[in-house]
């Protein structure tokens, strides 16, 4: 998917920030400054990259995702123009400390909300790839970085990098910058009550903590400790690359593992690895086994890094997936300041590792103990369930539809995928009057049909319940007046629309006959309502099987009203559908109510020109929509 490719090509440059072990001497020789003084300038990268994170979700609906990225971007590429040219600690520190900082955490969050708002499916194995990036991003400019200080020196290096995240940044833009995707701005999308896990966050960012306080010790200064353990340069530089790309293979080990395994099971036997390899460092000090415990420490780092990415999916909604992962990731930066800040000060006076060591092992135990105590996704599933019973309801219609935005939104927007583009617009538009002064799309979702009446003339306000769905229409059409509201509280005034629009969302609307009222109050007399449902028939029963003949079965009863939920997959997408049955005489009371009177009635079943395999012939003798026109009466006289 593109979201996928966008991430790739904004995060993995970035990811170099895991190599800066490679400047070390280099830039201790040009500058004249001290292993603690460059261990505190990667203590501002991480600050600045906790800042980025943390801003990244309220600029969300500010501006389009393509902006987002070439702001990342621009930001990072210039922080690190400024640290080519620095002639001391402050304009290094400014530069690839502050700005480089801030730009990569920013498009950390945004890459990672971007994907998260497309995914469909396997949420661990994805989220586990798009945290790897990182430490692959590392992988590759370790060496790369290494030969090109050697060839060209440390400033033309740093100047390089900077024009390749200014044209990885333009080509991310690129790839985001498509219909499909949207971003939730965080003001816009609030936690519910029973959303606030404080003992989940708190015990997960300890987890993260822990393991990213020893990680991050071995990603920034790699090079350094197999040094001091008596390696060569050269098995610095490549040792720096194969725990780099240990690293990223365990963070998408992590993530899938989120999928098959038990979080607090994943968690616990990570830091048991990297505990394992912290141990084996200091009873075995040597250059060789430097290498192997450093792989291990960063391998148990990794795992818990992409757990903590798919975790965060588990424990929270899609939409709140930006929010609370950048408020996590403090732990990471906080791990960043502490232990790496610690183990160059410690090199400082000892010339030595070795106590770092012991303290990232304690750090290990401790996270073991913390990880166990985390809810494993069948405690979730099982806590939704008894949420959903001590409160005596089930989430509203609304609630599920903003769930499922996102998938909802890739859905229709693939051309040619599901009946709207087949067949169905075309029989709905068939009763839909000629332009007016003022049309009213209720229910809009994504803004398909809005977009569509618009380009044959109509003057359109859109309206939908769901904030996500909201922001896609806007990024889809900048100009169309969409808007946030409640279908039964419309933000309109009195007898001024001349058509309304409900297509395909009366069904899901938890107050049908409140928002049929509010038709009414909105439109001009003489003016109608056009409306397109799933046909009570269709929602009341269903086939037996799929042969063309065969029978079409009401289990329960067709005259009552019940909620249901449609599973669909198809051509790579999944979406369920949250509806309510209504019997066709629930609609018919609406419209009397609101003083409104049908003048046509069509029922469809699928055309023949959309039957391309025998099962779909049973659809011929079953109706699949139902459209109703009603009028508002005229004034008379």
């Amino acid at each position: 998917m593109r979201a996928v490719a966008a991430a790739t090509a904004l995060n993995a440059p970035l990811g170099s920030l895991y190599a800066f072990s490679v400047f070390l001497k280099p830039l201790e020789a040009l500058l004249g400054v001290s292993r603690g003084d460059l261990a505190t300038v990667f203590a501002f990268a991480s600050a600045g990259f906790g800042v980025g994170m943390n801003l990244a979700p309220y600029v969300f609906g500010l501006a389009s995702p393509a902006m987002l990225v070439l702001a990342c971007a621009a930001v990072s590429a210039v922080g690190v123009a400024i640290a080519a040219s620095a002639g001391g600690l402050l304009q290094l520190a400014i530069g690839y400390g502050v700005l480089f900082g801030i730009g990569g955490g920013a498009a950390y969050i945004l890459a990672q909300q971007a994907v998260n708002m497309s995914l469909t499916s396997r949420h661990g194995l994805v989220n586990g790839y798009i945290v790897s990036l990182y430490p692959a991003g590392a992988m590759i400019a370790a060496p790369v970085f290494g030969w090109s200080i050697a060839a060209f020196g440390v400033r033309a290096t740093l100047g390089g990098f900077a024009v390749v995240l200014a044209l990885t940044g333009a080509l991310s833009a690129w790839l985001i910058s498509h219909p499909g995707l949207t971003l939730p701005a965080a003001s816009s999308v609030e936690p519910a009550a029973t959303e606030r896990r404080r003992a989940v966050f708190w015990r997960l960012c300890i987890v993260f903590f822990l393991a990213a306080s020893a990680g991050l010790m071995v990603l920034s200064q790699a090079a350094g400790i197999i040094a001091a353990y008596g390696g060569t340069t050269a098995l610095a530089v490549y040792g720096t690359t194969f725990i780099a790309a240990s690293i990223a293979v365990a963070r998408v080990g992590g993530g899938w593992m989120v999928d098959w395994l038990t979080i607090p099971g994943v968690a616990a036997g990570a830091h048991a690895v990297a505990l394992a390899g912290n141990l084996a460092l200091t009873v075995w000090p040597g250059a060789g086994v430097s290498v192997l415990a450093l792989t291990l420490v960063g391998i148990g780092y990794g795992i818990i890094s992409g757990l903590t990415a798919a975790a965060v999916a588990v424990y929270w909604r899609r939409a709140l997936y930006g929010r609370m992962a950048s408020r996590i990731y403090l732990a990471w930066c906080a791990a960043a300041i502490v232990l790496p800040i610690a183990a160059g000060r410690l090199f400082d006076l000892t010339q030595g590792y070795g106590v770092a060591i012991l303290i990232a092992a304690g750090g290990n135990v401790l996270g073991i103990a913390v990880a166990l105590g985390l809810p494993s996704q069948r405690a979730e599933e099982a806590r939704g369930h008894e949420r959903e019973a001590a409160s005596g309801r089930s989430a509203s219609l609304s609630e599920a539809w903003e769930r499922e935005a996102a998938q909802w939104i890739a859905w229709a927007r693939a051309p040619g995928h599901d009946s709207y583009w087949r067949f169905h617009r075309d029989q709905f538009l068939e009763l839909v009057p000629a332009p007016g002064r003022l049309t009213l799309d209720i229910g809009c979702g994504e803004g398909r049909l809005t977009r569509d009446l618009g380009a044959r003339g109509h003057t359109v306000v859109a309206l939908d319940a769901s904030p996500t769905m909201i922001s896609a229409a806007r990024e889809a059409d900048p100009t169309g007046d969409y808007r946030v509201a409640d279908a039964a509280k419309l933000p309109v005034r009195d007898a001024v629309c001349d058509l309304a629009i409900a297509f395909m969302s009366l069904q899901d609307l938890d107050d049908m006959p409140g928002a049929v009222a509010e038709i009414g109050r909105v439109l001009m007399p003489g003016a109608c309502v056009c409306l397109a449902v799933v046909h009570p028939l269709n929602s009341a029963g269903k086939f037996a099987d799929e042969a063309a003949d065969s029978p079409f079965i009401v289990r329960g009863s067709y005259l009552g009203e019940s909620p249901y939920r449609d599973v669909v997959s198809r051509d790579g997408h999944d979406m369920t559908f949250h509806s309510r049955h209504r019997p066709l005489e629930s609609y018919s009371r609406a419209l009397e109510a609101a003083g409104l009177y049908v003048d046509a009635i069509r029922e469809h079943p699928m055309p023949a020109s959309a039957i391309h395999s025998a099962r779909s012939l049973r659809w011929t003798r079953v109706p699949l929509f139902l459209h109703l026109r009603a009028r508002k009466p005229p004034i008379s006289g």
